[in-house]
């Protein structure tokens, strides 16, 4: 056997060792995004809205939500917070229903008579915001 011959062996058997370990860190990753990604699932918005780290060089913002399965405008958005008035408001709806359990359009009727400056579609979203509504009775039809 020639000295090249035995070299190119060599160096053959070097690149099936180190392609054998790089396959096996290829499975142990793959079982690992695949764990991930499935704890990911059953996370909500927010939960996933505080994974998105803006200070990663290596993965970019718009990789990061690909990966969480987030819009990319997630990583942009910045809540803002209630206005005062929004706030007195709501306290006077929640007042409100919770005396006479009315509709959103009594409530704003009821508010329009108080002259609180709003629109119906407005206490409608408020009140969805704090999670109330009119309730409805249902009773069976007789004959």
């Amino acid at each position: 056997m020639s000295r090249t011959t035995k070299e190119y062996r060599e160096k053959i058997e070097k690149l099936e060792k180190e392609n054998e370990a790089l396959a096996k860190t290829l499975r142990k990753t793959t079982v690992e995004r695949n764990w991930t990604a499935g704890k990911l699932k059953s996370l909500d918005l927010s939960g996933k809205r505080t994974l998105l780290d803006s200070k990663l060089d290596r993965l970019s913002p718009t990789r990061q939500c690909q990966l969480l399965g987030l819009n990319r405008s997630s990583f942009y958005y910045r809540p803002v917070a209630m206005s005062q008035y929004d706030v007195q408001l709501v306290r006077r709806i929640d007042e409100i229903y919770t005396i006479f359990t009315y509709g959103y359009r009594k409530i704003h009727a009821q508010l329009k008579d108080e002259e609180w400056a709003t629109g119906d579609s407005k206490v409608h979203r408020l009140m969805q915001r704090i999670g109330v509504g009119a309730t409805l009775i249902w009773t069976p039809h007789r004959s």
